[in-house]
């Protein structure tokens, strides 16, 4: 086989091929010395087989081979009823201008070929991806351990800003709660408290990072806050009277 020919990108593609070439017709025939039968014409570097058969209506033997020496053989043998090879002419090296037919051959019917099959290929719409699910975190459980409020005596003044800012809204004396927090935690209160966390949870609200200090809050209840005024009197009136 000439390198010229099987380097060629449409043959290399026409010995792939696991069928007959899509759209290719019936062999050429030609008028065969002592030969009543028609005489197909092989072309160089042939390797399928396309003796139409008998009473079949155009369909095509399409047998694969691989060599024009293999396809030959098997059409003297296999199709030897109704039809004759025609002869190649010299053996041994083909002649350069076998090879120059042969190569616009192979490459027009490996076009017919790519054009229907591409024809044949179903035509499917581009999937178009799902939105990603929206994945809701889970709120943490509620800490329901308590915790020992510390007795009016043991309360501490809260911390306040010694300095004001205007840009925080911040004025001197007001009381720091960040701070106070702070000074909670290191004495045993879980920031943020346990009633903050209900009163978020009840809102709909994530747990805030900070307690609120309202007169619910528990962390509030370590210090001498003006909501604290008053509570625990009646213990402490009972106390007396005892």
């Amino acid at each position: 086989m000439s390198k010229q020919l099987t380097t060629s990108e449409p043959y290399t593609a026409y010995r792939a091929l696991g069928c007959l070439p899509f759209g290719i017709e019936k062999f050429d025939t030609e008028d065969v010395e002592d030969s009543t039968l028609p005489g197909v014409i092989v072309k160089f570097g042939e390797l399928y087989c396309r003796v139409e058969l008998p009473d079949s209506f155009g369909e095509l033997c399409g047998g694969r081979f691989d060599s024009r020496g293999a396809l030959v053989t098997h059409i003297k043998k296999y199709h030897a009823s109704h039809v004759a090879v025609s002869p190649a002419g010299k053996t041994g090296n083909p002649s350069m201008q076998k090879i120059f037919e042969a190569r616009p051959w192979y490459n027009s019917i490996m076009k017919r070929h790519n054009e229907l099959a591409a024809a044949k290929a179903p035509v499917t719409a581009p999937e178009i991806p799902s939105p990603p699910r929206e994945v809701r975190k889970r709120r943490p459980p509620i800490d329901t351990t308590p915790v020992t409020i510390p007795a009016r005596s043991e309360r501490i003044e809260p911390p306040t800003y010694k300095a004001g800012n205007k840009k925080k809204n911040i004025v001197k004396g007001d009381i720091n709660f960040t701070e106070a927090a702070k000074i909670a935690k290191k004495k045993g209160a879980k920031i943020p408290c346990l009633e903050c966390k209900r009163s978020a949870a009840e809102a709909g609200n994530r747990a805030p990072k900070n307690c609120n200090f309202n007169r619910f809050c528990a962390t509030g209840k370590y210090f001498n806050l003006e909501y604290n005024d008053g509570e625990d009197t009646d213990e402490e009136d009972e106390d007396e009277e005892n």
